[in-house]
């Protein structure tokens, strides 16, 4: 079994705080680090997040129950404590006032059972419901993964109701007739040829410039129409009304050089959208969702980022001057360029989280500019 200063320092907090420091922790380490607050496209962080929500759970189990058995242990002591003094009164005082001291011992024995009964009581209650907190979590894990397998089926069923609808728009021409396929070899000319034919064979050519005059007028006459009694052949088929379903594209507002100096933003989500050169002087964003947002150049100064989600954020070139970024997320920004300078960066677990960012040529809170 691991050393519980190992679980204080999952925590956060120092060896030997009390169980009221502890709870505050697990719940503070739980806001930040619940899988619901990661992007649902970031497949990385989201099991990085419920391994550490797993560590959490387990680290504030072990300090609770090590706490029980800390309170219980010193309940036995100071029962053994009294057993002692009262054999040296009773010794010390007579018979009288040892059947009064075992009296007063009895009704002692029973209320330290009484109090052993209530803390076993509220050690079964602790148990139970860190045990209905994990099958919560496991019930919203898996409610999770079937809303995602439900999404990808019905994504896998549209595609295949695209491909059966582009397939069926071509109708084969139906199949001829019995009378049809009888007189199949040799088919009626059109009505149009039929009326040339009649009036050749009334009218002998007189000469070869004539008949080659009236092959070309008949050359030239407009051909029947597919829909003529006369043409049996291919009937072109309707054209089909289905539209193949194409899918929405998110829309990211541009709100590049818009001003929120002093607005309160907390938890608004600004994932990928384009706010360059935008005024944040002095705004509340604190818990704001800005993965992979376009930042470049804006005015952060003074403004409270706290949590604020930053992943994948580009901020090149941004004003970050006195801003507050303790436990603020900055892993892979972009961080060329950026005045950081008096910036809160937060320590121990409330750190700002800035794993593979690029800081090249960044301002740091101290005043030193990074190679």
């Amino acid at each position: 079994m691991k050393d519980l200063s190992h679980y204080y320092r999952v925590l956060g907090i120092e060896p030997g705080a009390s169980l009221e420091d502890v709870n505050q922790a697990y719940k503070d380490l739980v806001f930040v680090w619940h899988p619901d607050r990661i992007p649902q496209d970031n497949e990385r962080l989201h099991k990085k997040a419920q391994e550490k929500i797993k560590e959490i759970n387990h680290a504030r189990d072990q300090l609770r129950s090590a706490k029980d058995k800390v309170r219980s242990s010193a309940g036995r002591e100071s029962g053994h404590s009294s057993t002692r003094n009262n054999g040296r009164e009773a010794s010390r005082y007579g018979s009288r006032e040892s059947s009064r001291e075992s009296s007063r011992y009895g009704s002692r024995e029973s209320s330290r059972e009484s109090s052993r009964e209530a803390e076993r009581e509220s050690s079964r209650q602790a148990s139970r419901e860190s045990s209905q907190e994990s099958n919560r979590e496991s019930s919203r894990e898996s409610s999770r993964e079937a809303e995602r397998e439900d999404r990808y089926s019905r994504a896998k069923t549209n595609s295949a109701n695209g491909r059966t609808a582009q397939s069926s728009s071509y109708s084969s021409p139906p199949p001829p007739s019995a009378a049809q396929s009888s007189s199949r070899s040799y088919q009626s000319p059109p009505q149009a040829a039929r009326s040339y034919y009649s009036a050749a064979q009334s009218s002998p050519p007189t000469s070869r410039t004539n008949s080659a005059s009236t092959s070309e007028s008949t050359a030239q006459a407009k051909p029947p129409s597919p829909s003529s009694p006369g043409n049996r052949g291919y009937q072109a088929p309707p054209a089909s009304n289905y539209q193949a379903a194409q899918p929405k594209k998110p829309i990211h507002p541009d709100l590049s050089g818009r001003d929120f100096q002093e607005s309160d933003l907390s938890e608004r989500d600004f994932s990928n959208y384009n706010l360059s050169n935008a005024n944040f002087r002095k705004a509340n964003l604190s818990d704001a969702f800005m993965h992979r947002t376009n930042l470049t150049e804006a005015n952060l100064e003074e403004a409270n980022l706290f949590r604020a989600n930053l992943f994948q954020a580009s901020l090149r070139g941004a004003n970050l001057r006195s801003a507050n970024l303790v436990a603020a997320d900055l892993c892979g920004a972009d961080l060329r360029g950026a005045d950081l300078t008096g910036a809160k960066m937060g320590i121990n677990r409330s750190a700002a989280r800035i794993m593979g960012a690029d800081l090249q040529g960044a301002i740091l809170p101290d005043g030193t500019v990074h190679p």
